[in-house]
């Protein structure tokens, strides 16, 4: 028998790439793995966002007060921003896969949990601190470390996907809660959402989400483990291809490189502005006229729309760079907030609208982004230590500004000096990303350069 062909021994061995162009048939696994972390956003974070429709069951069977059970919320929310970095520790070392297996437990152990409660420290420790941490285990950091991990050339469109999970996951879950609740009570409800996480996340973490590609064995069945075209080079702040740098370095050195700062401080900038709107605007129409059915339908208009502005933001990121279509999304920010404030102007109710596709398509693109220019600026295995900082950042800005809004309407009788106060807080987040399009990807920190500490 003759010796086999270059051709015969790639079909042997089920690779049917040329050597020339690195192309192999079959689905690539990251897009699976993309799947995988959607359908986890949405449960995750679908479930989280349904405390609104519990929020009204439990204030009618308790006598606490509504700060007393939003205070809780509150908690939540502080919480899992407060341990992001030591969630991205654990990530790093870990591996994301495990992470998320473990955040599916204790995110179902916390909603079973708080089917018991009989008092409000019972909320404050099940929905506060125990469905944070499930939160945080499952959701943002160790998403966005495998979409780093799993992609370069369409790391934006990747991780917009898995975050239209968010606005899906809402859509679902509300109305089912809703729905439970008129059927069985709220404890029964929260009872079936521990055993739906559980039943749904845990299969997904397990059987679904790999680490990162693998170029010993691209080929896999019907799927590639690795794509050349993915990660033929590194990107640059104008989105091209660039030659690569040293991945990563010591933690100690990335967390005092200037540009981890500058996305620290938009992230955080950016949140005070999205949650100054978002829990405000709801209130501020009603102040202004309109019913509160046309109000909370506004707010799942946003929704909606959200998920289509994360898609969109980052597929203009993988072809434009990350700078530009963030400022284009702070553009649309300012324009949707602008129009809130003038509302009350017009006569007619159609610029409601304009502000709600501005302010979703830019809501999106920013929190798409934030994790794609996290990734082209701190590739490499401390990123999701990293990325842990960014969303603290943003988790704290969210808070303080969702808390100002109240504070600063409760002195004033309007929502006028808030709403400026997040124009502005957009304003300088995109002068403090747009001031990155200057540093290599990724940065070269081993080399200690002057630029990137001083």
């Amino acid at each position: 028998m003759g010796e086999l062909s270059d051709n015969d021994a790639l079909m042997i061995r089920g690779d049917f790439s040329s050597p020339e162009s690195g192309q192999s048939k079959g689905i690539y696994y990251g897009w699976v793995v993309v799947l995988a972390c959607l359908f986890l956003m949405s449960i995750g974070y679908g479930m989280r966002f349904s405390f609104s429709v519990f929020f009204v069951a439990i204030l009618k069977e308790f006598s606490w007060s509504r700060g007393a059970i939003s205070g809780a919320f509150s908690l939540n929310l502080i919480l899992s921003g407060l341990i992001s970095p030591l969630v991205g520790s654990w990530a790093d070392r870990l591996g994301s896969r495990k992470v998320m297996v473990l955040g599916s437990m204790v995110f179902s152990l916390g909603f079973f949990s708080i089917g018991f409660i009989s008092a409000v420290w019972h909320l404050y420790l099940f929905l506060g601190v125990l469905l944070a941490f499930g939160v945080a285990l499952v959701g943002v950091v160790p998403i966005s470390s495998l979409m780093v991990r799993w992609f370069q050339k369409n790391r934006g469109v990747a991780v917009g996907l898995s975050f239209a999970g968010v606005g899906l996951g809402i859509l679902i879950f509300a109305p089912l809660a809703q729905v439970l609740i008129s059927w069985s009570g709220w404890r029964v409800a929260f009872h079936i959402f521990g055993g739906l996480a559980v039943g749904m996340t845990l299969p997904m973490a397990l059987f679904l989400v790999r680490e990162k590609p693998d170029p010993a064995r691209p080929l896999q069945g019907f799927f590639r483990f690795h794509k050349k075209e993915e990660f033929g080079g590194e990107r640059k702040g104008d989105g091209t291809a660039g030659p690569a740098a040293p991945p990563g370095g010591p933690l100690s050195d990335m967390l005092r490189a200037r540009p981890l700062h500058l996305l620290a401080g938009a992230s955080f900038l950016t949140g005070f502005g999205i949650f100054t709107i978002l829990v405000h605007h709801v209130a501020h129409l009603v102040d202004i006229g309109f019913s509160g059915m046309t109000a909370a339908s506004i707010y799942g208009f946003i929704g909606i729309l959200n998920c289509f502005g994360k898609v969109t933001m980052g597929h203009l990121s993988d072809r434009l760079g990350r700078e530009k279509p963030f400022l284009l999304s702070i553009s649309l920010l300012i324009l949707g907030v602008s129009v809130l404030i003038s509302l009350k102007l017009f006569s007619s109710p159609a610029p409601v609208f304009l502000f709600a596709v501005c302010f979703a398509f830019g809501y999106g693109g920013v929190v798409t982004l934030f994790p794609s220019l996290t990734g082209d600026l701190f590739s490499g295995p401390r990123f999701a230590s990293i990325f842990g900082v960014v969303e603290m950042g943003l988790a704290f800005g969210g808070a303080l500004g969702s808390w100002m809004g109240g504070f600063l309407f409760d002195l004033t009788s309007s929502y006028t000096a808030p709403f400026l106060m997040a124009i502005l807080g957009f304003f300088l987040s995109g002068c403090f990303v747009w001031s990155l399009r200057t540093y290599p990807r990724p940065i070269p920190l081993t080399a200690r350069s002057e630029k990137v500490f001083r």
